[in-house]
């Protein structure tokens, strides 16, 4: 190689690094803050015993207490931003928002969003992630299986399992941190929503599907990372059918977002986009570094 090539090339170098360290470095888009009621970010806990809700949420009063050992908040290593969260055994469960009392939910219906960043340990068994509500109105998030599950029931019904929606993953979804959504409105029309950069919908599974919610209150607590009540009774939509098929959760839980209104497609593709970067920015990035080389060894 020439004296002049060489010179040349040794002084593309700075450019190309410059990309490259740039390109290595995520770029993470803002949540939505408009609606946005609660916001649990393990990011930002200290406590291993209580989570806090912390802003932009509009109400930061809440606080998730703990039942026996759970949930224990720990570094984790993920592709996305999340980079500490509560880790659940499969035993016990965290009780409601300590200062909400039994009705924490209930000024965010009939519209809401739900938004879950979990981590499961298997996709084996029935296991509580999420539930609030009592026997006669309620909505829980669960996995059964390889099952995405969200049970519905609302004030006054005679069928108890009035709305089911279902999401199937596969061992490879669970290899880091998900995202799940859960949207329901006054006109009876709900979705689960997994990783929402591909907008799934699920289907109602059930024959009676039009709840439509009068509040998420109910006369329980809530619970996280398993049923409130134990052993799948008494704990809101989580009994739905009257059996103990949703036990205690084992994995964790690093964001969860409650919003008083209904996300868009576009709203939740903004909050997946600003917990998983581009892919495509690093390939991008290498590719330009890759040119100014060549461009600059051929002159």
């Amino acid at each position: 190689m020439e004296e002049n090539t060489v010179n040349r090339f040794k002084n593309s170098l700075p450019a190309a690094a410059l990309m490259i360290g740039a390109a290595v470095t995520p770029a993470y888009g803002a949540i939505v803050t408009d609606s946005l009621t609660f916001n649990w970010d393990a990011n930002t806990a200290t406590a291993a015993t209580d989570w806090q809700s912390t802003s932009p949420a509009s109400d930061t009063a809440g606080t998730w207490g703990t039942t026996g050992t759970d949930p224990v908040l720990s570094a984790v290593i993920s592709s996305t931003s999340i980079t500490q969260a509560y880790t659940f055994d499969g035993i016990g469960a965290v009780s409601s928002p300590s200062v909400l009392g039994t009705n924490q939910f209930s000024s965010i219906a009939p519209d809401a969003s739900f938004e879950l960043w979990v981590k499961p340990t298997d996709l084996t068994g029935g296991e509580m992630l999420f539930e609030t509500g009592g026997n006669g109105r309620g909505l829980s998030i669960a996995l059964n299986g390889s099952d995405v599950v969200v049970l519905m029931k609302q004030a006054g019904s005679s069928d108890p399992s009035e709305a089911v929606l279902t999401q199937t993953l596969s061992s490879g979804d669970i290899d880091d941190f998900i995202q799940i959504v859960v949207t329901t409105d006054g006109a009876a029309s709900h979705a689960l929503y997994v990783n929402s950069v591909d907008e799934v919908n699920p289907s109602v599974v059930s024959a009676s599907s039009a709840v439509t919610f009068g509040d998420f209150g109910g006369t329980n607590i809530a619970s996280l990372g398993g049923n409130s009540q134990g052993g799948g009774t008494q704990s809101g939509a989580g009994d739905i059918d009257n059996d103990a098929t949703y036990g205690d959760y084992s994995g964790q839980i690093g964001l969860i977002r409650i919003y008083d209104d209904v996300l868009t497609a576009s709203e939740l593709a903004d909050n997946f986009n600003a917990t998983v970067p581009e892919p495509s920015s690093l390939a991008v990035a290498l590719a330009g570094a890759g040119y100014i080389l060549m461009r600059r060894r051929k002159n």
